[in-house]
């Protein structure tokens, strides 16, 4: 039988509820029928994914079962545009929106969810100590001893995945329809982690991260559709570049309604806004000019350094995947910013560093002293980077398009906005962007798709 065509039309295929300590008994609950609509959150800046579902009950299930928040829930969704289904194995955490109807003979609610194994994990806190590890090996400690135990990934997307950086992309027992992406990163550390929780854990560990592969030092950790991310803004660009499987939307004034062009419709974006231009205030905040204090406990020196975006703008990967952008692409003049951010004036953003640790591993010291950490380099690398990274922000809204998640890079075809009319680039928002977070809502089984979309090239310059 051939698929419907609709594209924003959104169904949920199932919903098994399994009471606590029920799991194989055979007592599952469908309450696909009593499901009214859900939300689903995902971010680069979040650790776990969330759903939100919202119940209209009007056989007392909430009551009667009763729901305690602690069951179990399997749900598939499907969406009819490019006939995409997600299935989320989740646990109930809260419960709240209890509101009983008009009449009385029935309660709404909502049931929040996260993934079983983000769940599992949140249950732990961890204080432990790593001594002499890269970040990255604590990372897959961590994730392996509280979310889920690793394996060789065997590929089911149809072709063989590129991962760059020589990451690793990982089975995960526990969720074999799901992968572990995890970057190297370089140095060795001794950390210790003071009562966090997994998650936070995963977070602090990414804080202390370098690569000279990603001289951002963006690493991030995070849950999308696809599983878990430990990794820099780079390696997710390079992931999406290298493997060809950049989503393209597009954004002009008009929208064909013809049933027969399916294309412009799954990519057309209905609503977009600009978000972010400029403000200088958050840009003296060390976007284009800090300094940090480095005090030296071993040798009981003090030093001072200066980081200029003008000296570094070529290291940084544009999310063109390409080597960095130039001067003539940012949103400020060179004058203007070498005019503007100057030491001179004192307006660079300031930090300090307590250093002890010495350049080589053991510094000749045996191993009392740490190798070295990079704080200064992570520091001033990840200030600039990531105010430059929001330089262009856009909200965008659409139909449809389950397929799309946290961490994923789209093309985005924008025209020019100007009452002449001319079908011509708009080369600032066009270009390629790091979708930063992305809500699927449902309701009365249609599904809209609300974007946060970051690029690092205010103007790429390209044509469409």
């Amino acid at each position: 039988m051939a698929e419907t065509y609709n594209p924003s039309s959104c169904d949920v295929v199932s919903a098994q509820l399994t009471p606590f300590n029920t799991e194989g008994s055979g007592d599952d609950i469908d309450i696909t029928p009593i499901i009214v609509g859900f939300t689903i959150t995902q971010s680069i800046e979040r650790p776990a994914l969330h759903m939100a579902i919202q119940c209209y009950d009007g056989i007392g299930l909430l009551e009667s079962l009763p729901i305690r928040g602690e069951e179990k829930l399997k749900i598939t969704m499907k969406a009819h545009d490019l006939q995409i289904e997600k299935t989320i194995r989740g646990r109930i955490h809260s419960i709240d929106n209890v509101v009983p109807s008009t009449a009385r003979d029935a309660v709404g609610y909502t049931l929040h969810v996260m993934t079983e194994i983000s769940y599992e994990a949140a249950l732990y806190s961890i204080t432990t100590a790593f001594r002499n590890k890269p970040a990255s090996s604590m990372a897959h400690t961590i994730f392996k001893k509280y979310f889920s135990n690793t394996q060789d990934a065997v590929d089911d997307l149809g072709y063989q995945e590129m991962i760059p950086y020589g990451g690793k992309k990982y089975g995960m027992a526990k969720d074999l329809k799901r992968y572990f992406y995890l970057q190297p990163s370089e140095g060795f550390l001794s950390l210790t982690i003071p009562d966090f929780p997994p998650q936070d854990s995963m977070l602090f560990v990414s804080s202390k991260a370098y690569s000279a592969n990603s001289p951002s030092c963006s690493f991030r950790f995070f849950e999308n559709f696809d599983g878990y991310y430990w990794c820099t803004d780079e390696f997710l660009i390079q992931k999406y570049t290298n493997n060809n499987r950049i989503v393209e939307l597009n954004y002009q004034a008009f929208t064909t309604l013809d049933p027969r062009d399916a294309v412009s419709q799954i990519t057309a974006i209905e609503e977009m806004k600009n978000t972010h231009r400029t403000n200088l205030p958050s840009e003296l905040q060390g976007a284009y000019l800090n300094t940090v204090y480095e005090i030296d406990l071993n040798n009981h020196t003090a030093k001072r350094f200066n980081y200029k975006y003008l000296d570094s703008i070529k290291k940084y990967t544009a999310t063109t995947g390409s080597a960095g952008p130039v001067i003539e692409n940012d949103i400020h003049s060179k004058d203007f910013i070498e005019e503007t951010f100057n030491v001179s004036r004192g307006n660079a953003k300031q930090f300090m560093v307590f250093r002890d640790y010495d350049t080589d591993k053991t510094g000749g010291k045996g191993e009392v002293v740490r190798g070295e950490q990079h704080y200064k380099e992570i520091i001033q690398n990840r200030t600039s980077y990531s105010k430059h990274l929001n330089a262009t922000r856009v909200s965008a809204s659409l139909k449809g398009r389950l397929d799309l998640q946290a961490g994923q890079l789209v093309k985005v075809n924008a025209r020019k906005l100007n009452v002449s009319g001319e079908n011509v680039p708009n080369k600032q928002l066009s270009g390629n962007y790091l979708i930063q977070s992305v809500i699927h809502s449902v309701q009365q089984g249609l599904l809209d798709t609300d974007l946060k979309l970051i690029k690092y090239d205010w103007n790429d310059g390209v044509d469409i």
